[in-house]
């Protein structure tokens, strides 16, 4: 009696381990979010560069103005334009 209590619960542990296991396999979709991380960062460096530039860009104007209102006739007071 003691021999088929315990086989039925090795049993019982083993089957809901394996149909555990493969609900869980199921579920599991790696190559999705693998994917969407690369294109995540990608969109973040992109992004990091776009907002480089704009902020060259606008130093760059920022400058411009500064040397308008400073224009008095002369280079005097003029401050290069960086590139």
């Amino acid at each position: 009696m003691n021999l088929i209590i315990m086989w039925s619960t090795w049993l019982a542990t083993m089957l809901a381990f394996y149909f555990g296991f493969k609900i869980g396999q199921g579920k599991q979709e790696t190559k999705e979010i693998s994917i969407n991380l690369i294109k995540t960062h990608k969109q973040k460096a992109m992004q990091r560069e776009i907002e480089k530039e704009q902020e060259k860009q606008q130093e760059k104007f920022d400058v411009i103005r500064q040397n308008i209102d400073n224009y008095d006739g002369t280079p005097n007071g003029q401050k290069d334009i960086p590139m």
